[in-house]
């Protein structure tokens, strides 16, 4: 987690203690690429939020390395949620990406579930 709260902590106006007050309860994942922390992914119960380095974006969607991050975290709880303020396009399509399926809004948020691991070969 300190990875995570050390680049939020940089951002302006977050201090680091700030965020791990806010990060409190939540469980931290590294997400490693080729041996690089490409991003952390966030749990609290079912729910999962991703936060990805800039820099190693397009290595870190590639299949393999995402579906190797999901999988732990998927198959101990057995399905994940996430929710996305509504009009966060990029957002919105980064977990639609993953394969998150939107199921419905509250008009502050859009929720999502993924009830199966993602990028699976189905069978012929």
């Amino acid at each position: 987690m300190n990875h995570l709260i050390k680049h939020l902590g940089s951002q302006p106006g977050m201090s680091e203690a700030y965020i791990a007050s806010v990060l409190e309860g939540w469980e931290s994942h590294d997400y490693l690429v080729d041996g690089e922390v490409a991003g952390t992914a966030m749990l609290k119960g079912t729910e999962i939020h991703f936060a990805l380095d800039k820099k190693l974006y397009k290595k870190a969607m590639r299949r393999g390395p995402m579906r190797a991050a999901i999988k732990p975290l998927f198959d101990r709880m057995g399905f994940l949620t996430t929710r996305i303020l509504i009009g966060h396009i990029d957002q919105a399509r980064f977990v639609e990406r993953v394969g998150f399926e939107k199921t419905w809004s509250d008009g502050r948020f859009d929720y999502y579930l993924l009830a199966n691991l993602p990028y699976e070969r189905k069978a012929k």
